[in-house]
């Protein structure tokens, strides 16, 4: 059972429903159920993989079915229009937190029923489904298949805005113990890290649950956000998926074919046997007209070199996973703080920053858009008004590195840094790299130079799943051995790249993929991990006479 009691009612969704009129966002309603029904193009393909795996056209017999999380029953609508099988029997069960979802899903799936040859009885339920789990449903079912909710448990104001006082009170705090009642219930889906107690992803939450449904030897089919085979916060459910179970299919469909409305995010569709060895792995990646696929034999050798991450933001072939696992005996960035003084993360909180800007003053305040590779874009005419700033920090006397937080998987290139001098701060949209006290130039130049290179962010690639770009992913990427000579051949060529020298990069590129341990093939590989890399400025990379 679980630590809480699972028969009250959830009063946030209770309130959220009651302020759930305003169509012009995301009503709060939308929010904490996670409603974004699953397009045919990535359910279609999943139930043909259900299909195929559980031969539901010549099984004879009964098998019990559920999607917890119903919507609209489109998953097992469209699964019940494929079979044609009079010797099946189908037990469906329907679980929604909304009653008129699960009223039109129970109509919708007996409509399919009546057309199928096999025996079909449906049961729905209007519920919350991460009580209802404990009322003795485990390892009860033959196939979950589900698309769960989304969304991050956490207040938003902007979201709360309509609420009054009294409500908004209430709403958080039920939010909040919905949120404790989670992490305890399904403490695989904790994130690894919470901020300001919250965090929270409903689609971990509803990946444990669902697997957690199955019967040993059951299959689930999912469809989710990306970002449980990539992401840090992640790492936990993750390694559980892979250990016990036996993963057959992973679909990928990156974020700019924008298949869900209103949501510009990858997703995933997955199907796996519960407590199973995992064997062969088979990866479509949809980015293309035709899709592209791999199949991985030895996958927990792979998943050991690359901390159980797999590269689902782009597209790989067998070719580029060689070239990334090959990379794993490196140290990582990480490694280098305590011995260098290396900081990584972000200077200044911009919740409410325009109350503390200022047209006059000591430090200049700088934002993402201002920034380019190796430039300052756009100088910054706002300042920073110090009486109203509790503690700037010290890094803001110094020269280090700057990202964009914000990456969007379709851009060109994804890391876009340079050098920033003294006097100027940064908020949530820079991250930063500081080495305390440093007076060397050259140590900055040569990290400025790995972090703005190709096989840095062919890496870092293969970890986001978003279109951020975190300090925590930054510090996984694995680097060359330091040396010192290395570190003033590098430096020397982004001190020239950072004075305006462009032909210096292309130099800058070949000589840190060979400080990796690269050849010119692997690099090649390394290359076509961007689609956006012209034939001409590849053949350039590779052609360059330092690989002779």
């Amino acid at each position: 059972m679980g630590l809480f009691d699972h028969n009250s009612l959830v009063r946030h969704l209770e309130i959220a429903e009651e302020y759930s009129g305003d169509t012009s966002r995301k009503s709060l309603s939308q929010k904490n159920t996670g409603k974004f029904y699953t397009p045919p193009e990535i359910a279609l393909p999943l139930i043909e993989q259900v299909l195929k795996i559980l031969n539901l056209n010549t099984k004879n017999g009964m098998v019990s079915i559920i999607d917890p999380f119903c919507g609209d029953g489109r998953l097992l609508r469209w699964l019940i229009a494929k079979i044609d099988n009079h010797n099946l029997a189908l037990d469906i069960h329907l679980w929604d937190y909304d009653q008129e979802s699960v009223s039109r899903a129970h109509s919708e799936v007996l409509k399919a029923a009546q057309g199928c040859n096999a025996k079909i009885k449906v049961f729905s339920k209007q519920t919350d489904s991460f009580s209802e789990f404990f009322k003795g449903y485990q390892e009860k079912f033959d196939l979950v298949i589900t698309n769960p909710p989304w969304e991050v448990v956490k207040p938003d104001s902007k979201e709360l805005s309509d609420l009054n006082e009294k409500s908004k009170k209430e709403y958080i705090a039920s939010l909040k113990d919905f949120s404790d009642r989670l992490i305890a219930d399904f403490p695989l889906a904790k994130p690894a890290k919470s901020y300001g107690g919250w965090g929270v992803n409903l689609a971990r939450v509803g990946t444990e649950l669902s697997l957690k449904l199955l019967k040993a030897g059951g299959i689930a089919a999912l469809v989710t956000p990306s970002t449980i085979f990539a992401d840090q916060t992640s790492s936990t459910i993750r390694r559980w998926i892979f250990d016990e179970n036996d993963i057959k299919y992973l679909n990928i469909f990156p974020a700019e074919l924008k298949l869900f409305i209103g949501v510009d995010q990858p997703s995933v569709s997955f199907i796996l046997e519960r407590s199973a060895t995992q064997k062969k792995l088979e990866i479509i990646n949809y980015s293309n007209s035709s899709p592209q696929k791999i199949v991985l034999d030895d996958v927990h050798a792979l998943l050991k070199k690359t901390d159980y991450v797999l590269p689902v933001s782009m597209a790989t072939n067998k070719d580029q996973l060689e070239v990334l696992t090959s990379l794993s005996h490196l140290p990582q960035l990480s490694d280098f703080e305590h011995d260098k003084k290396m900081w990584l993360g972000r200077e200044l909180d911009e919740t409410n920053h325009k109350t503390w800007l200022s047209l006059t003053g000591r430090y200049k305040f700088i934002k993402g858009r201002n920034i380019d590779r190796f430039s300052l874009e756009k100088k910054s005419d706002i300042f920073i008004n110090e009486s109203l700033v509790k503690a700037l920090p010290t890094s803001i006397n110094y020269h280090r590195i700057v990202w964009r937080d914000v990456s969007r998987p379709t851009q060109k290139r994804r890391v876009i840094a340079t050098m920033l001098p003294p006097g100027y701060a940064t908020g949530n949209s820079l991250g930063v790299l500081h080495i305390h006290n440093s007076t060397d130039q050259f140590q900055l130049e040569f990290l400025l130079g790995l972090l703005s290179s190709f096989v840095f962010e062919f890496q870092l690639r293969a970890h986001l799943a978003t279109a951020h770009i975190s300090a925590g992913v930054m510090k996984k990427m694995r680097v060359p051995k330091w040396s010192a000579d290395m570190e003033q051949n590098i430096s020397k060529l982004v001190k020239n790249r950072l004075a305006g020298d462009i032909q210096a990069e292309e130099k800058l590129e070949v000589l840190i993929a060979k400080s990796y341990g690269l050849n010119r093939g692997q690099f090649g590989n390394v290359l076509s991990a961007f689609p956006k890399v012209t034939l001409a400025e590849k053949n350039a990379l590779l052609s360059n006479r330092i690989w002779q």
